[in-house]
């Protein structure tokens, strides 16, 4: 039995089993859609026998390569547009009625709209790729099951409200084009999702979540890890995240660090980096040797801008969590962090990790100011109104997705509690008046960022018949000058706007 501290924390790590919340099912039988021009088609039926092909040219071809192919093949006639959708077991053409397992694109540009291509579809450029293809083509007849990657809170996202958009940083970040709006909710396929964990990490309230596995299986894996090297007298230890990929790369010499390999680099955000010193690693590293796609790269950089922010703030050097790239892991040299473990456990909900995360590296941190600017898409901040636009008609507290906007109980108040703020631009679409502007920036001191304060009061104005409460001063005014021309309130009429519905429908009808 070894007394390592990191052979010991990854014994640890192997202990800990992870199993699949649900998973997807595929099926196929080998229906192969090839497309493309006729040369190259022949050129490549050869190598695909196992497969039953069909084949829809795509430019002229001769009568003597149609006579070829047809006797081979289900030679579909040519459709005027190529449109295709679908994924594994399931594509469709625009035009033709039968379904297709797999297809295979021979055309010179690639047709598949999304960055990244759903399962089941290849596309070949150069025929020296055919072999390779081949194999992964005959690796995908039969019934597969794959993760579903995703959980999806719906009560939690903040996409819209009232048929008005707010939040969409999943939709435009998702590489394989599986998340839409439809009818102003959010739809995730999970066909088409392939685990890069990018829409997780750029989620504001949680609501988009990883689960394979899961945020708190991955937190208290992670602190056991720590609380094994820990316990068996090891000292600073550099905990460095990767996907199971890059994992196999890793030079074997790199007794220090350690490994806690993911599906995908980006299945954990900010939240998770920072738990990680907080549970008492002294540097975090995010390392990746094969190329991320251009997604993943956006999502992590500007992730880590935002956490380099808040530990620069509090007095941390950048280095204590850095990216390397590359074969080698790029060492960085920085006074690496040393105080007493946090001991909170996982958990799912990601505001509440990272806040807690946050809370314990505060404390030990060499500056404690009140709060840090943060980048425009932080998930963090302030809503800002403008006490001369603002009418008080309260449509931003009905549209606000996580109860961070509230009215007074009894009075013309709109309140606000900063660490419910998600940061969606929700109240900024939805206010009338072009009243509301977002500040982000991060609290440290919990209190104050849970604590409501008021952003606009206004006078009451009492109805003129029965001195019944029932708008703002300020709406009045404002309703009286909208409505000045309007043929119903001219002359004593206009008193009218300044009663009660019920007194209003009493001077009107009698």
């Amino acid at each position: 039995m070894t007394n390592n501290p990191v052979e010991l924390a990854q014994q640890v790590f192997e202990e800990f089993s992870v199993e699949a919340a649900s998973y997807v099912s595929f099926e196929s039988e080998g229906k192969l859609l090839i497309i493309g021009s006729a040369t190259r088609v022949l050129e490549v039926l050869p190598l695909l026998k196992v497969f039953s092909v069909s084949v829809l040219c795509d430019g002229r071809s001769s009568s003597q390569e149609q006579a070829r192919l047809s006797a081979v093949v289900s030679l579909i006639e040519a459709v005027v547009e190529i449109q295709w959708s679908g994924y594994l077991g399931a594509f469709t053409v625009v035009g033709i009625t039968t379904p297709f397992d797999l297809i295979l694109d021979l055309r010179p540009e690639r047709s598949c709209q999304s960055a990244l291509s759903p399962i089941g579809y290849f596309h070949v450029n150069e025929l020296k790729e055919l072999p390779s293809v081949v194999e992964s083509l005959n690796d995908l007849i039969g019934v597969f099951d794959k993760p579903k990657y995703f959980s999806y809170l719906k009560e939690k996202c903040a996409h819209s409200r009232n048929k008005i958009e707010g939040c969409r940083q999943c939709i435009d970040i998702c590489s394989a084009d599986a998340i839409t709006s439809v009818n102003y909710e959010i739809v995730v396929n999970p066909y088409l999702c392939q685990g890069c964990g990018d829409c997780s990490v750029v989620c504001p309230s949680g609501a988009m979540n990883y689960q394979y596995p899961t945020r708190q299986e991955i937190l208290n894996r992670l602190r056991s890890m720590l609380k094994a090297f820990f316990l068996a007298g090891g000292v600073r230890p550099i905990v460095l995240f990767c996907s199971i990929e890059d994992q196999s790369v890793l030079h074997s010499d790199l007794h220090e660090y350690l490994v806690y390999p993911l599906e995908s680099l980006t299945a954990v955000g900010s939240e998770v980096w920072l738990s990680a010193l907080a549970f008492g690693a002294s540097q975090v590293v995010l390392y990746n040797a094969v190329p991320l796609l251009p997604s993943s790269e956006q999502t992590l950089n500007e992730a880590l801008k935002v956490t380099h922010m808040i530990l620069k703030g509090m007095g941390f050097s950048e280095t204590v969590l850095y990216r390397s790239e590359g074969i080698n892991v790029q060492e960085t040299k920085t006074e690496l962090l040393t105080f007493l473990p946090a001991t909170f456990a996982g958990d799912n909900d990601k505001r509440t990790v990272f806040r807690l995360a946050v809370d314990h590296l505060y404390q030990n941190g060499s500056q404690q100011p009140n709060q840090v600017d943060l980048l425009a898409n932080a998930a963090w901040g302030e809503v800002k109104v403008a006490g001369d636009l603002c009418t008080l008609c309260f449509s931003c507290v009905s549209s606000c997705p996580s109860g961070a906007l509230q009215s007074g109980q009894s009075s013309p108040q709109l309140n606000f509690i900063e660490s419910l703020c998600l940061q969606c631009n929700q109240c900024v679409s939805t206010c009338p008046e072009q009243a509301i502007e977002l500040n982000a920036r991060y609290i440290y001191k919990g209190i104050d960022a849970r604590s409501s304060r008021r952003l606009h009061e206004e006078p009451v104005f009492h109805c003129i018949d029965c001195q019944k409460p029932f708008a703002t001063e300020k709406m009045i005014v404002i309703m009286k000058e909208k409505l000045s021309g309007h043929p119903m309130f001219q002359g004593d009429a206009v008193k009218r706007l300044e009663m009660c519905e019920e007194c209003r429908i009493k001077s009107q009808f009698g």
